[in-house]
C-alpha cells in the first residue's frame, strides 16, 4: 500500500494536471486500480491513517486531532495484524504515526522516527550516513525554523536527493518487495512516504 502524506488527489499526472509531472504514478495507475470516490476520513494525517488502518472511523477511535489520546484505540484490531494472523509477512517503511493497537502486527518496520523504531530508523541511517546536519536543516525549516520554505508544507533541502527521507522509504520499499517475489508467503507493505 503506497501512502502519500499531504498529497492531494489533483496533483497527479494521470488526473491530468497542467504541471505535475508523475510518471511512475501513472504508470502504477494504469497498471492498477485508481479509485476515484475513496475519500479520506480526517483531513488530519493521524486520525486519517488510524482510519484507513482498523477501519474505525475517527470519531469512534476518540481520535479527531493528531496529539489525542484514547482508550478505544488500545483495543482495535489493525489490517497488518490481521494480515499477518492469516500468514502474510507484514512491513512498514517511512512515516506511520499510527497509535495505540493500531500500530501492531509488523513483522518488520523501518520509521523515520527513532522513537517508532529505535536502532533501525532513518534519522540513525542518515547520521551513519553523515548527513545527520542536513536532515536537521530541513527539519528545521518544516517546523518553523529559520530556514527558508518554497510553501507552506515544503522544505528547501540541502539533503542529496538520493539521502531524503522519500529516496529511503523507496528504497526500502523495492528492496522488500524484491526480497518477497520469489518467497511462498504472501506479503503486505505499508509504505508511506513524508512527501
Amino acid at each position: 500500500m503506497l501512502f502519500s502524506d499531504q498529497h492531494q488527489a489533483d496533483c497527479m499526472g494521470f488526473q491530468n494536471h497542467p504541471d505535475v509531472i508523475t510518471p511512475n504514478l501513472y504508470k502504477l495507475a494504469k497498471s492498477g486500480t485508481v479509485f476515484n470516490r475513496a475519500y479520506c476520513q480526517d483531513g488530519v494525517c493521524v486520525p486519517s491513517r488510524m482510519s484507513l488502518m482498523t477501519g474505525l472511523y475517527p470519531r469512534r477511535l476518540g481520535i479527531l486531532h493528531n496529539p489525542d489520546k484514547s482508550s478505544v484505540i488500545d483495543e482495535v484490531v489493525s489490517l497488518q495484524s490481521v494480515l499477518k494472523d492469516n500468514g502474510y509477512y507484514t512491513a512498514a517503511f517511512g512515516k506511520r504515526h499510527l497509535k495505540g493497537s493500531a500500530d501492531l502486527g509488523w513483522d518488520y518496520h523501518r520509521s523515520h522516527l527513532k522513537k517508532e523504531s529505535p536502532g533501525n530508523s532513518y534519522w540513525e541511517w542518515i547520521e551513519q550516513q553523515g548527513y545527520l546536519d542536513e536532515f536537521q536543516h530541513d527539519w528545521s525549516a518544516e517546523f518553523g525554523g529559520k530556514y527558508p520554505t518554497a510553501d507552506l508544507g515544503t522544505r528547501i533541502s540541502v539533503l542529496p536527493e538520493d539521502m531524503t527521507m522519500e529516496a529511503f522509504t523507496a528504497r526500502e520499499t523495492v528492496k522488500l518487495i524484491r526480497e518477497q517475489k520469489n518467497r511462498d508467503k504472501p506479503f503486505f507493505c505499508w509504505s508511506s512516504f513524508y512527501r
